[in-house]
Parts: structure tokens; C-alpha cells; sequence
């Protein structure tokens, strides 16, 4: 879709106008969601004007040269902050947990994933230890395999940190 050549460049915005934009987005964000942009960004603003352009942070800290979409938006779809970095960007951002939903994270079934989930995930992960084959024998390290494929390790921490406060 970013490459439909019918419209022309969004126009730039300002640092002012970037800063502004994500400061209004993230205040209407949930608590989780913000402490991850703070932990990853802290006070800086990982996008930001570039002579004719953008730069974006990459995963290692350094700015990179990034596109201007050339679509304010298409129909109810705002591409500069719909365009999911899990997609366009896994270099970035590793989602991969997100395809599965938050459901196997929620190990107590109670529709959220929060500190109980991260216990139950504590307690298995010591009665089976890292490193274990999870079968359909034993249910799957009694479902503390969150990526499904069969093995416990690092992965499945990695998903449940992403997962916290994840709503089903």
C-alpha cells in the first residue's frame, strides 16, 4: 500500500509536531505499554526530522535513514502509526508472540496477563527446568511452552515479559 504512487509524500513533521504526536499517543496508552516505551526510548523520541526525511533509532541505538509514507492515511488506516513495526521492521521489533495471542500467556485463565501468570509460569519452569522437551505427554511443560514449539527456554521468558499485561 506505501507504494501506491497516486498521492504525493505526507508532509514533514517538526520534532515538535513528532514530539507532541507520541506524547498525546502514549497518554492514552496503558500503564505496561508506556513503561516499555520508557525502558526502550527513555526521554528520547525515536523518530525525528532529517533534512528532507525521517530518522528512526534502530535496534542498536544509532539513528537510521527511515521512508516518508507517501499516505497521510487510506481510509480509516493512519499509516504512521497503524504501520506495525512487527511487520515492516522485525529487525526492530520481534512479535512474533503477538500472532498467539495473549491466551497462552494467561495461565490462570483470568483474561489478563499479570503477575499471578508470571508465577505459574516461575513454578513450572523449575519443575520442568529450562532446556526441557514439552510433548503433548506432559502437557506441553503444563503449558509454560508459550511459543509452541516444543522446547522450554529463554523464548517462552521472552513471551511472557512481552505478554504482561496483555488483555484476552
Amino acid at each position: 500500500m506505501l507504494g501506491i504512487n497516486d498521492t504525493t509524500p505526507a508532509p514533514l513533521l517538526t520534532d515538535e509536531q513528532i514530539q507532541d504526536r507520541v506524547t498525546r499517543f502514549l497518554a492514552g496508552q496503558e500503564s505496561w505499554i508506556r513503561e516499555r516505551y520508557q525502558n526502550r526510548f527513555g526521554g528520547t523520541v525515536p523518530v525525528r526530522r532529517s533534512g528532507e526525511g525521517y530518522e528512526c533509532m534502530g535496534p542498536d541505538g544509532h539513528w537510521m535513514p527511515t521512508e516518508n509514507p507517501r499516505h497521510v492515511k487510506l481510509g480509516n488506516i493512519q499509516f504512521w502509526r497503524e504501520m506495525s513495526l512487527c511487520a515492516v521492521s522485525p529487525h526492530t521489533l520481534d512479535c512474533s508472540w503477538a500472532r498467539r495471542g495473549c491466551a497462552p500467556a494467561d495461565l490462570d485463565g483470568s483474561g489478563v496477563v499479570d503477575s499471578a501468570d508470571l508465577a505459574l509460569f516461575d513454578e513450572r519452569w523449575e519443575r520442568f527446568g529450562g532446556g526441557a522437551v514439552c510433548s503433548d505427554a506432559n502437557g506441553g511443560c503444563n503449558g509454560a511452552d508459550l511459543d509452541g514449539n516444543g522446547i522450554l527456554n529463554d523464548d517462552d521468558r521472552s513471551f511472557m515479559a512481552a505478554a504482561q499485561g496483555c488483555r484476552r
